[in-house]
């Protein structure tokens, strides 16, 4: 599964960036997209298509189902609270149901306390909640579930993981923002020279590789780590 995951993602590279394609919208529907990608839309695309060939289900059925599957809580659209809009949701929740495995913890991560409550805190920023009072409380009521507990690699350890990481393995970026989980994703791209890197949709414009994933990192504002996650077959 890992080296299809990072075959599929690597047909991407150059497709261009574009932030917020979920929320055109005031109407919750499954956008879907091979040619735009931001960052999450990415992940669940690249993984779609790679589930659809390690379980030989091939066609737009099969692969617009496994992009609800993965985007929505319990698999299944129900409006636009049903959304795993945090990323830090979007893991629990698909790992919940067997799609994937958080492997941050046996990797050496380290615990802290995050508080989830970006969205209800930035409501300006959210359209479909400026709009909608009962997409305001749903969304409070998400934030209330959550766990505090947040467990990361520091990014002065990430090179420390290489050896363990596999191709396709699914990065969030972890940042210090109140309230916030993660700014960004995409996906560990092992080099040809063995080499770890990543490959993502870039918010600098496309879809490509850094070289080296602990030194992006670094350089992403805000960011004080990262959280692995593993596709299951």
């Amino acid at each position: 599964m890992s080296k299809i995951v990072q075959q599929v993602a690597q047909q991407f590279l150059g497709s261009e960036y574009k932030a917020g394609l979920l929320d055109k919208s005031p109407h919750e529907t499954l956008i879907i997209s091979l040619q735009q990608f931001d960052c999450l839309l990415f992940i669940e695309t690249v993984l779609a298509i790679a589930n659809n060939i390690s379980q030989k289900k091939y066609g737009y059925q099969a692969f617009s189902s496994s992009v609800e599957n993965q985007r929505y809580w319990n698999g299944k659209m129900n409006g636009y609270c049903s959304r795993l809009h945090y990323f830090s949701d979007w893991i629990e929740d698909n790992k919940r149901r067997g799609n994937i495995e958080n492997i941050t913890e046996q990797l050496g991560g380290v615990d802290t306390i995050k508080k989830l409550n970006f969205m209800t805190t930035h409501r300006s920023s959210y359209p479909n909640l400026v709009k909608s009072d009962a997409n305001f409380k749903c969304i409070t009521s998400v934030e209330a579930s959550f766990s505090d507990k947040f467990n990361y690699i520091p990014t002065k350890d990430i090179r420390q993981t290489y050896s363990s990481l596999q191709p396709g393995d699914i990065v969030g970026v972890a940042t210090n923002i109140a309230g916030l989980d993660f700014t960004h994703t995409g996906f560990v791209y092992r080099q040809p020279d063995g080499k770890i890197g990543l490959i993502h949709a870039s918010p600098a414009g496309k879809v490509v590789i850094a070289q080296d994933l602990q030194t992006y990192i670094s350089k992403v504002p805000n960011a004080i780590g990262i959280v692995v996650s593993r596709a299951n077959k």
